[in-house]
């Protein structure tokens, strides 16, 4: 069978964790290898949570390392539309996860949406997400 790749995209919003909860939660009940990206605005422009959700993260990846899942947690700047099209591809990955945010989000991701090959959902509640 052949193993299914998930990349779940974390922006600087507490409100993207939903979809890296989401994504923990699906691969625990699948055969799938888990990439976290997750987008930074650079060095010195910190967000006032920025540290939480950091620290947030880190627990959640430990978390599903120890129970056995295979995630891979990448953090990019910069061209990040490039990396994630260029990562979706090489890896061949077949789901694209997103969280709730402000519409910018969503709608940097309706703008890659033709060049990229795999299912894309936007978690919005615990149980409730939206196809794109």
């Amino acid at each position: 069978m052949h193993q299914q790749r998930i990349l779940v995209l974390v922006g600087v919003s507490a409100k993207d964790l939903k979809g890296v909860h989401y994504t923990l939660a699906l691969a625990e009940r699948i055969t799938t290898k888990v990439f976290i990206v997750q987008q930074s605005k650079g060095e010195g422009e910190l967000e006032p949570h920025s540290v939480w959700l950091e620290e947030a993260l880190h627990d959640l990846i430990s978390s599903a390392r120890l129970a056995g899942l295979d995630v891979t947690h990448l953090v990019t700047t910069g061209d990040t539309a490039g990396k994630i099209i260029s990562l979706v591809k090489s890896e061949g990955i077949t789901l694209l996860v997103l969280g709730v945010d402000d519409g910018d989000y969503e709608n940097f991701i309706l703008q890659m949406k033709p060049h990229l090959p795999c299912q894309i959902v936007q978690v919005k509640e615990k149980d409730h997400i939206s196809y794109l």
